[in-house]
């Protein structure tokens, strides 16, 4: 079997692209007035989980790109999607702050 071919490739990469920055970086845009009103926590502090979130992908990236530059990114690329999903869970059924934020 040779190579996927691009009409495969790239489509599946878009979806996949459109579904992991929607359901991360572009999310508070979305949830943080509904989350804000039904906890009652500040939209600011809301918001905050965001900003928290890249500043520790900010802080790992040296790590991660090393690697990936030694390893290929089989290693890191395939966890980062359970990851991701064990993180939008807390953060959707965060019972307080420090858990919300731990989803971010």
């Amino acid at each position: 079997m040779g190579p996927p071919r691009r009409r495969v490739v790239i489509p599946v990469l878009g979806v996949s692209q459109i579904l992991g920055w929607g359901s991360t970086y572009y999310l508070p845009a979305v949830i943080s007035d509904p989350v804000s009103g039904e906890t009652g926590w500040p939209l600011p502090v809301v918001s905050l989980g965001l900003t928290l979130a890249m500043l520790v992908a900010g802080a790992i990236s040296p790590f991660v790109a090393r690697r990936i530059q030694h390893k290929g990114g089989g290693g890191v690329i395939p966890p980062s999607a359970p990851l991701f999903g064990v993180g939008l869970a807390l953060v959707g059924a965060a019972p307080d702050l420090t858990v919300y934020f731990a989803g971010w």
